[in-house]
């Protein structure tokens, strides 16, 4: 409960709530995620993109009769908390990546149903007014599970799964595609080797957080955090996370960097269901200071979420809970203009 006085004057009772008392009243819904409509399937290692106002989720692992990659694409609506469909993508991958960039969308790479394949280096631009796709220049270097961003107009592919099954290693390409020119450039590569992390843009340059390194069947979780320079077209090493994880989701409100959910364990699903340990947990770092901070935990534990941001409202959509199970649940976040949570006194 709120902390408060009640002062009578005459017949009237006048409620003087203390100050931490009215943060509390100013912030419901700020400090706590809430439940949202639920996706129409249950997926993870999807795709998600932002593109007016409306979250598309794209391809991914789906738990249907059974467990396969899926072509379908829905759409979720904030501002009704409603779900839909379009077309669906062309191809069944999952771990790929998406972002949206001049009113269209891009998706990058992936893996593909059969493990004997190598790893797609496909893209394919998808433009809503059409409700249409089409193919693009292909990157260099087929990946999955890469780090993805927007700068300066640019897409940035960072890291990854590459290779061909089971042969798969660690990435530390940086590829850079230039949607107007349909082009790709190389970049200086990335220090430290790494699949199913995260990466995120603030203030002009690119943060590469966590994921896993070690050979393709070895998943060590790594807490490192790489800063890339595009002026200087360097790296450097940024404060690590609070804890070693991978198959993390990243999203930036207010300059900070809000990393959600993930997986600290060394084994995988198809490896080890009782070893799978799903996170909550939401760390937030501040490149001004070069510092982490603790946020509100997911409401429901999961990793390899889908996450975006909607109006300053984040939303972890999907994702695998304890024992590897796949997840439909949808929770947001109302962040607000300048950050601040408040947990109320009880």
């Amino acid at each position: 409960m709120f902390n408060r006085s009640v002062v009578l004057v005459g017949r009237w009772a006048f409620v003087v709530v203390g100050i931490l008392g009215l943060m509390g009243l100013l912030t419901i819904g700020q400090g706590a995620w809430v439940r949202k409509a639920d996706a129409p399937s249950e997926r993870s290692s999807v795709a998600i993109a932002e593109l007016n106002g409306k979250l598309y989720l794209i391809g991914g692992l789906e738990r249907g009769g059974g467990f396969d990659n899926t072509p379908a694409v829905e759409v979720y609506d904030p501002a009704n908390d409603s779900w839909g469909l379009v077309k669906d993508y062309p191809e069944r991958y999952h771990s790929a990546r998406a972002v949206a960039a001049n009113g269209r969308i891009y998706v990058f790479g992936g893996f593909p149903r059969f493990a004997n394949l190598p790893i797609s280096n496909k893209v394919f631009e998808y433009m809503p007014q059409r409700d249409l796709w089409q193919e693009k220049a292909s990157m260099p270097t087929g990946r999955a599970g890469f780090g993805i961003v927007v700068l300066d107009g640019k897409i940035y592919t960072i890291g990854g799964f590459t290779g061909q099954g089971p042969s798969y290693s660690s990435s530390r390409a940086v590829e850079v595609y230039d949607h107007q020119t349909n082009q790709w450039e190389m970049r200086a590569s990335l220090p430290t080797a790494r699949r199913y992390l995260t990466a995120a843009a603030v203030g002009g340059k690119i943060y590469a957080v966590g994921g896993y390194d070690g050979g393709p069947t070895l998943f060590n979780p790594l807490a490192i955090t790489e800063i890339y320079d595009p002026l200087t077209n360097t790296w450097q090493a940024g404060t690590a996370l609070p804890k070693a994880l991978g198959n993390i989701a990243s999203v930036v409100i207010n300059n900070r960097i809000y990393v959600i959910g993930g997986d600290g364990s060394q084994e995988q699903c198809w490896a080890s269901v009782q070893n799978h340990k799903p996170q909550a947990s939401v760390s937030i770092y501040d490149p001004l200071t070069n510092k982490w901070s603790s946020g509100p935990s997911l409401g429901v534990i999961r990793s390899e979420v889908a996450a975006a941001v909607v109006d300053k409202t984040i939303y972890a959509i999907g994702g695998r809970r304890e024992r590897c199970t796949i997840s439909f649940v949808n929770e947001a976040l109302v962040v607000g203009p300048q950050q601040h949570f408040y947990t109320r006194r009880e």
